[in-house]
């Protein structure tokens, strides 16, 4: 500090405009510029030039001529030794490199002068410096980049996963690696994650690509695999006992494996490849070291004991046992230690069954030969005896006692259990002169019955026991025709569905003979007999056959095919779900059909979708609303649930106030600025605060604001709104207007002849010293008379109308109508109308209904602003067409009576279609119409989508503005169709109208709203008005009215025409100068025909001669 500060006192001798000021340990502001300078040129740069990496922007930065020197902020570009500085503010750029372990930054390295006072005051470069910052290569889209990873290391055979980092990631792309040698090590990837197995020894470079960023490499070192000795735990040994141990090694390299013992003379070991043989050869322990070239050593002890002597098993000798039979030994152990006998059988292939409970075994025989069993105990020799399995003796089962017809054979089948090989059965009877052995084959016995009587038969085989039965011979007993089982059919049952029950035919039946039925599968079908009735009850799914049999008849079978039981689809409860939102049902079938899928639909795909896949549905909310989801699967009842879906919450975004322009107003005038609420909030108004209130003060409503000039001049307004930011507009105050007078009169005034009435003017803005004066058209008629400023009299002179002129300077003249009549004029009375708001842009029509009408009256209108709507008079009733957004007021005359005055309110147009239609519709059964809907402010590419909710009404077809609807049956309750206006995914607007379907067309009515039906009396060139409504419209025909005499004689347009508008008709009548005459109006559809007539209303127009008299 001290040397900065005798560099101040000498900084005389540097002229500079610059001052320098700098503070310990930070950087100078000069020195800051400087870099600022080098940044800026950098981000000029990069407006200019696109660099791939910031490693390519590096090596531009550091060739020659890259930067631009600037001598007036000191900027100094090269070497460290070239140029020397010049100036104390001076700034060395030396080079640029890309900062470590980063993309996307860059570090400048650089000096700034210092001084070197040993030589008097010399300016030198001081020590290096740098400084790092960003750069941004891509602007607001950056480019991906790959953060190098660190060099990896790893074993031979192992594997090791690295998450690589990517900055800027492009959605839906992953990391691609390479290995430049896979025979070192191989690389695979997983998104952003890399998987690197080392194959052998050696070093590679592992690249790295992603999408539109630069590659990446790094490398690997796979290092060699390590021999390593598998441990060995010591054991014992006994005296002179020879044993082997097989020693494992993992990662062999192929060298010699080394054993050696520390005390031979207690166990010696020698080595055969990777075998290990140990000789016990005196009491004691000994160490055993094990080596291999590159493994750690392995150590273990041997511990050998004293020998005991041996046990010796004697030997059972050879044993002898029958199939089936069982014998048990006790076997002797000399020298027994606390070892378990064992036994087994070793070459007998399983003829024999060995057991040992302590010193006893057990020998079953199993199949007859011979078989050796070995006797083993541990440290005794193993001892061996043979075992010869002996057959079982053969056995005759028994033969029931049988009773034959004389002069008849019977074979007898025999059946011997374990029959030796050349045995054979023999046969005798007692009494060969009733029953004789006609002979035995193999073994069967074929008896010949002789003569009536009683005899037993004696069976013998070799070493079995004889068997004996009686043979009864009877007489034969007379021919009998025998019982026959009529075949039944075939036939399929379901499981789980009610048992078959089926009778059974049989010919020639037998008293006492039952019909019995067996299934040959019971785990299928079974069968139970009741008479001649089967039932069968259904198991499993498959095939089974069924026996019949019947003594004395053949027996017949049938088959049963039993087919699985009906699916069944599970129940799903309804669910809710936001707009937009998908969900997934996973639909279980019991009972499922191999092959077979699911089918969904939906009653509202407006409002819900569904797709099926397998056993998975997918729903899709689409629209707030209801729908019925129904699930089918083949021969199973169909399932349904119900599927809400309720609006999506949507994003709070908070509230902002739009600025208005500059507003100007006079002095003492007022003006209504209306501020725009982007994001208003419910039930909150704006504040307002003047800057000078004694310019102009305000107050503030809602989201308007009335402003009020105080004197000439400029001030501000600040507005304020809750969670908005503020904003203030300009608001001039201009001088005081003084305005032009305004004159106020009656339009009318109906007086008798000598009648006089004073009337009064009103000036607005009147001038000192100024008064009104009259102008009268026609003295002859009325006469008038000035009282005073504002005031004159008129007198009634003469039947007849005149015309006053009220004048007053400055202002607009207005015009008095006199009326002079013989006889008092009724005073007209119009009624009340009410205040309308109408959307912009649309049109609308209002109701005039006036009381002691007057031919010499005219309705008359006076609207304040003309801008906002149009308003017309057309016959009784104000035609209005909504122009731009406000409020005026319309004022109503007629004649003397007194005014009416009410309001039209044109609401802004959000310009969203709209579809027009009525609530309810009807058409007839059979008809298919196409209607042609009214759309408001439609869209381009939109079109109709229509659905309805009853089979008995189909849509058949939509288009931008048409829908064709068939009536398919009557409806009890109203169709309810569905009609969205939309343009892909997003619907603009969305109706429902009941439709009705009747059996036969109807004549319908008209029901009138205002007006008369009948009766009706119109004068000649005037014109009537009837608003009416359609009772029973039908869809998609347009309704007409004509006008017609009542003999169709008379050419009708000479008499009167009718136009029909927004459900209002106007009957428009000509002056002809004839009698009374009747016409008639015809409400119908689309053609002049009688079935499409809605009805009939009658009209007598009056001519004027018959008004008059």
């Amino acid at each position: 500090m001290k040397l900065m500060l005798k560099f101040f006192a000498v900084s005389s001798l540097f002229a500079s405009p610059i001052s320098y000021v700098a503070a310990c340990g930070k950087k100078a502001p000069q020195e800051l510029v400087g870099l600022t300078t080098i940044k800026n040129q950098i981000k000029e740069k990069l407006s200019r030039t696109k660099f791939e990496s910031v490693e390519d922007l590096v090596n531009d930065l550091n060739n020659e001529g890259s930067l631009v020197e600037n001598q007036i902020i000191g900027l100094v570009i090269g070497e460290e030794k070239n140029p020397e500085p010049k100036n104390y503010y001076d700034l060395l750029y030396l080079r640029a490199e890309v900062t470590k372990n980063t993309n996307d930054h860059v570090t400048i390295f650089y000096k700034v002068v210092d001084f070197d006072y040993n030589d008097g005051v010399k300016m030198i470069w001081g020590e290096e410096k740098s400084i790092s910052f960003e750069v941004d290569l891509f602007g607001e889209t950056k480019q991906p980049y790959i953060v190098k990873p660190e060099d990896q290391e790893i074993d031979a055979t192992k594997s090791i996963s690295l998450d690589i980092q990517v900055n800027n990631k492009t959605e839906g792309k992953a990391i691609v690696a390479k290995s430049n040698d896979s025979s070192i090590a191989q690389v695979s990837s997983n998104g952003n994650q890399i998987t690197i197995k080392g194959i052998k020894e050696g070093q590679t470079t592992i690249t790295l690509d992603y999408e539109y960023a630069k590659q990446v490499e790094f490398k690997v070192k796979v290092n060699a695999l390590v021999p390593i000795i598998e441990p060995i735990v010591g054991f014992d040994m006994y005296e002179n006992e020879t044993k082997q141990v097989e020693v494992n090694i993992t990662n062999p390299i192929g060298s010699e494996l080394k054993a050696s013992s520390e005390v031979t003379t207690v166990v010696g070991v020698e080595v055969s490849g990777q075998r290990l043989t140990f000789k016990a050869n005196g009491i004691g322990e000994s160490k055993i070291t094990l080596v291999y070239a590159g493994a750690k050593n392995v150590t273990f002890t041997v511990k050998v004991k004293e020998k005991v002597v041996d046990p010796v098993i004697i030997s059972p000798g050879n044993q002898e046992v029958k199939v089936g039979n069982k014998i048990t030994k006790t076997i002797t152990i000399q020298n027994p230690t606390s070892a378990q006998l064992q036994a087994d059988e070793v070459n007998g292939n399983g003829a024999v069954k060995v057991s040992v409970s302590g010193n006893d075994i057990t020998i079953e025989g199993l199949s007859a030969g011979t078989s050796t069993v070995n006797l083993s105990y541990t440290g005794a020799n193993t001892v061996s005896f043979m075992v010869t399995i002996l057959p079982k003796d053969p056995v005759i089962n028994p033969i029931n006692d049988i009773t034959i017809e004389k002069g008849t054979t019977r074979e007898v089948s025999v059946v011997i259990q374990n029959e030796v090989s050349g045995s054979t059965l023999n046969a005798t009877s007692s009494d060969p002169n009733i029953v004789e052995i006609a002979g035995v084959s193999g073994n069967k016995v074929i008896l010949n019955a002789k003569e009536v009587g009683e005899v037993t038969i004696t069976l013998s085989y070799p070493n079995a026991s004889d068997v004996t039965f009686k043979v009864t011979v009877s007489e034969q007993p007379p021919v009998v025709v025998p019982p026959v089982i009529n075949k039944p059919n075939d036939i399929a049952i379901k499981v789980g569905q009610p048992d078959e029950i089926m009778n059974v035919s049989i010919d020639n039946k037998v008293d006492g003979v039952q019909l019995n039925a067996k299934s040959d599968n019971d785990a299928i079908a079974t069968v139970n007999v009741n008479g001649d009735n089967l039932t069968i009850h259904a198991v499993n799914k498959g095939m089974a056959k069924i026996t019949l049999t019947y003594n004395g008849a053949e027996s017949k079978t049938f088959n049963v095919n039993v087919l699985p039981k009906d699916p069944i689809i599970d129940q799903v409860e309804d669910i809710s779900l936001v707009e937009g939102e998908e969900k997934e049902i996973t639909i279980n079938i019991q009972n499922p059909i191999d092959g077979q899928k699911i089918v969904s639909s939906t009653s509202m795909s407006l409002v819900a979708t569904v797709n099926a896949s397998d056993n998975v549905v997918t729903i899709k909310a689409v629209k707030v609303g209801v729908a019925k989801i129904t699930i089918g699967y083949s021969d199973a009842t169909d399932m349904s649930f119900n599927v809400t879906v309720i609006e999506k919450e949507t994003e709070v975004i908070p509230p902002s106030l739009t600025k208005p322009d500059k507003v100007s107003v006079e002095v003492g005038q007022s003006v209504s600025v209306e501020i725009k609420i982007n994001n208003p909030i419910e039930g909150q108004s704006i504040f307002a605060t003047p800057k000078d209130n004694t310019i102009a003060n305000v107050s503030a409503r809602d989201n308007k604001i009335d402003v009020t000039g105080v004197k000439e001049g400029t001030t501000t307004i600040k507005v304020d709104y809750e969670n908005a930011e503020s904003i203030e507009f300009e608001v001039e105050v201009l001088p005081e207007k003084i305005e032009d007078p305004v004159i106020t009169a009656p339009k009318n005034i109906s007086l008798q002849t000598d009648e006089e009435q004073t009337v009064k003017i009103e000036v607005k803005n009147p001038i000192d010293g100024e008064k009104i004066s009259i102008n009268n058209k026609n003295s002859d008629i009325a006469e008038t008379t000035l009282i005073n400023d504002f005031e004159f009299t008129v007198k009634g002179i003469s039947v007849g109308s005149t015309t006053l002129v009220v004048s007053y300077k400055n202002a607009q003249s207005v015009e008095i109508k006199i009326v002079i009549t013989e006889e008092p004029i009724i005073k007209p009375i119009i009624k009340p109308v009410e205040d309308i708001a109408i959307t912009e842009g649309e049109s609308t029509f209002v109701k005039l209904e006036i009381e002691n009408k007057n031919d010499k009256f005219n309705v008359e209108i006076d609207n304040s602003n003309s801008e906002i709507a149009e308003v017309k008079p057309t016959g009784e009733t104000l035609d209005v067409k909504a122009l731009k957004v406000g409020t005026t007021e319309v004022t109503i005359s007629y004649g003397i009576a007194d005014t009416v005055k009410f309001k039209i309110t044109v609401d802004e147009d959000n310009h969203e279609p709209k579809i027009v239609m009525l609530d309810t519709y009807y058409m007839v059964k059979g008809d298919e119409t196409k209607g042609v809907i009214d759309i408001r402010n439609p869209k381009t590419d939109a079109k109709l989508e229509a659905e309805s909710n009853s089979t008995n009404v189909e849509v058949k077809e939509t288009s931008e503005n048409t829908i064709t609807l068939k009536a398919i049956e009557e409806t009890e309750e109203p169709a309810v169709i569905t009609i969205n206006y939309v343009k892909g995914d997003e619907i603009y607007d969305s109706v429902e109208i009941n439709l009705i379907v009747e059996k036969e067309l109807f004549k319908g009515e008209v029901n009138v709203i205002d007006g008369e039906k009948w009766s009706v009396k119109v004068t000649e060139g005037e014109n009537y008005e009837i608003k009416f409504k359609i009772a029973k419209p039908l869809f998609g025909r347009e309704v007409k009215v004509k006008v017609f005499t009542w003999n169709d004689s008379e050419n009708i347009d000479d008499l009167a025409s009718v136009e029909v508008r927004n459900g209002v008709l106007v009957l428009k009548t000509r002056v002809t100068g004839k009698t009374g005459i009747n016409v008639v109006l015809r409400w119908y559809y689309d053609e002049d025909l009688d079935e499409n007539i809605i009805e009939d209303i009658g009209i007598e127009i009056k001519s004027k001669t018959e008004e008059q008299s």
